[in-house]
């Protein structure tokens, strides 16, 4: 990250930099997103078995709203930063100090990471199925479903 901020005006030397950045993130991102995925159907899957019902709309609704709420404040906080750094919003990034350029940079750099990834740490911290458990859920819901089956084929 040092080497990036001292060379972020060169094009020619930024974008090496830049494409190497997104290589090593890329996977970790990935894994990111899959792990959210699982551990949401998971939780959908936990409450049906303590409750016998699906809740995947509310699930996808609460995730949806909680989604805007933070780009409405990831925004409100962008909007702050800049202005606290001086950045004239609306000039243009062409109209803007060198100074400005580099924060500008920075935030692009740092603020998504920060933001984003410090808080999709915090599902993590609560998420408490152990694998026998996840096995015993699995095994219940099956043999459940297969009771509904065979009642609605019978």
């Amino acid at each position: 990250m040092g080497i990036s901020i001292k060379i972020y005006l060169d094009r020619w030397k930024i974008f090496p930099v830049i494409a190497v950045q997104e290589t090593l993130f890329t996977p970790a991102l990935t894994v990111r997103g899959i792990m959210q995925k699982e551990m949401r159907n998971e939780c959908i899957d936990y409450a049906e078995w303590k409750t016998g019902f699906r809740n995947e709309a509310m699930t996808g609704a609460t995730k949806g709203l909680v989604a805007k709420i933070c780009r409405y404040l990831l925004e409100g906080f962008s909007n702050l930063i800049l202005e606290k750094m001086g950045i004239k919003q609306g000039a243009g990034y062409l109209n803007q100090t060198q100074a400005n350029k580099r924060n500008i940079f920075l935030l692009w750099l740092l603020l998504p990471g920060l933001t984003g990834g410090l808080l999709s740490l915090i599902p993590k911290l609560f998420y408490s199925i152990s694998k026998e458990e996840r096995a015993q859920m699995y095994a219940d819901l099956a043999e459940r479903r297969a009771k509904v089956r065979s009642e609605m084929d019978g």
